[in-house]
């Protein structure tokens, strides 16, 4: 199994994630993050962190669970969806997972 991370700008997620279910994704957590880094600086609104010292923008992570074998065709169709052509379009991790438990467990037969 592989876990895909993708930071994409919010702007451009819900695109990302209407390509994602064209290609039947059981499950996509979606969550608001804010990034730091040189290659981040955007048109869209920045905004300046006290607590921090830099510039944050604010993105989109999604966090998807898959097969190995359907890894490829997720990132190409994130890199796809989420591409404007500018740089900070945002960044794909993939990386292996060695166990995915789910916390509520089947129904055990008496």
């Amino acid at each position: 199994m592989k876990l895909i991370k993708a930071c994409v700008r919010t702007r451009m997620a819900d695109a990302v994630i209407h390509a994602l279910e064209k290609l039947n994704i059981p499950c996509l957590n979606a969550s608001d993050v804010k990034v730091i880094g040189a290659e981040m600086k955007s048109e869209e609104a920045e905004e300046v962190s006290l607590e921090y010292g830099a510039e944050f923008v604010a993105m989109t992570k999604l966090e998807i669970l898959c097969q190995d074998n359907e890894a490829d065709r997720i990132v190409t169709t994130i890199r796809k969806s989420a591409h404007t052509g500018r740089a900070g379009d945002g960044m794909i991790i993939t990386m292996p997972v060695e166990d995915a438990i789910k916390i509520h467990p089947p129904k055990q037969i008496t």
